[in-house]
């Protein structure tokens, strides 16, 4: 206990020298709070661009965005309950025409289209459709100045196929990933991908547990490797992650690893090939976690994030036993994580 207290006494002793290096490294780099802070314009007010009857089912907006600066949107249109489908809509600020059908309506439920725009400007959908439930997998696709192809199942499973998630890849593959129920407790993650020109490869499952993997969101990473994260309930919901290289899926990797339950992921990822996932976490109640960081030579960083005003995460657990705390003041916390993200930048220079 001595030595902790030491030990945080002589993290209290540094203050002053550190606030001296921020001070003489002021005009060279900005704290992470002030890369945080940005002045945008304010939103413009909200638009109804679905113009739906009043009693139509309209949920579950999707949206990409084209080089030429208009939106390609998509959403579950119907009758609530009973004949619902994929709508599509492009349009911009001030230039928003009637939506169209991308397939057909015919769902009580589920529809849950995805979107991914080619760089040739084809717009790529897929929803879970077949009248069900059972649901499949169905795709659809768009040229430019061109029409809907007709819809294709690309699952053709025997359980309920729903929530596909879709991504193109600088060739003009197309990938997709979903969700198929096996039964009351076990689903599982499938994915298929067509080439340009080609047709649908069979789906390939990459979960490995018996239990619920649900919720799967496909990102296309540099070298167009495709990269996916889902939900996973082997003993607790954990967010799990796999990326197909060198023609196979590689094992899933828990990248959540909470004492809670971790929910409904979204991955992104930068030119460098960096790749980004945040999800809900129930630390004591939903709370949003910052993004995990993974570097091209796959080493994993945490970033830190905050539970209701206070410091917790990763930062948080390493301290607890080194000052004997169970919970750090927001304003200690704070300015310890400050001077933690400015060692961190000294250490890198």
């Amino acid at each position: 206990m001595r030595k902790k207290l030491l030990f945080f006494l002589g993290l209290l002793a540094l203050l002053p020298v550190l606030f001296w290096l921020a001070w003489r490294s002021r005009s060279e780099f900005t704290l992470p709070v002030v890369w945080a802070s940005r002045v945008d314009s304010s939103f413009t007010s909200p638009y109804n661009i679905s113009k739906s009857p009043s009693y139509n089912s309209t949920q579950h907006p999707r949206l990409v965005i084209a080089p030429d600066t208009y939106l390609h949107v998509t959403w579950m249109e119907g009758t609530l309950d009973e004949a619902n489908g994929p709508a599509y809509l492009r349009g911009r600020e001030g230039e928003w025409p009637q939506w169209e059908w991308a397939g057909p309506h015919n769902n009580p439920g589920y529809t849950n289209p995805a979107i991914a725009l080619g760089g040739d400007g084809t717009v790529h959908l897929a929803w879970a459709g077949g009248g069900g439930p059972p649901y499949d997998i169905y795709y659809a696709y768009k040229p430019v100045a061109g029409s809907w192809s007709t819809p294709v199942n690309i699952s053709n499973m025997a359980g309920n196929t729903v929530y596909p998630s879709i991504a193109v890849d600088s060739q003009g593959k197309v990938w997709v990933a979903w969700q198929t129920s096996v039964s009351d407790t076990n689903t599982e993650v499938y994915v298929a991908y067509k080439p340009s020109g080609g047709n649908w490869s069979s789906p390939v499952k990459i979960s490995i547990s018996s239990k619920e993997d649900q919720n799967p969101i496909l990102v296309i990473g540099p070298g167009d490797i495709p990269h996916v994260v889902w939900r996973n309930n082997d003993t607790n919901w954990e967010i799990l992650y796999s990326k197909f290289e060198g023609g196979t899926w590689s094992a899933p990797v828990n990248v959540s690893a909470t004492s809670t339950h971790s929910h409904f992921p979204r991955i992104a990822a930068d030119s460098a090939g960096n790749l980004f996932v945040v999800w809900e976490d129930e630390i004591d109640g939903p709370d949003i976690f910052p993004p995990l960081e993974w570097q091209p030579v796959a080493s994993v960083q945490a970033r830190f994030f905050f539970d209701q005003g206070a410091l917790s995460g990763h930062f948080l657990r390493r301290l607890q036993p080194v000052c004997g705390l169970a919970r750090l003041p927001r304003r200690l916390g704070n300015i310890l994580l400050a001077f933690y993200r400015l060692w961190e930048h000294l250490a890198r220079r």
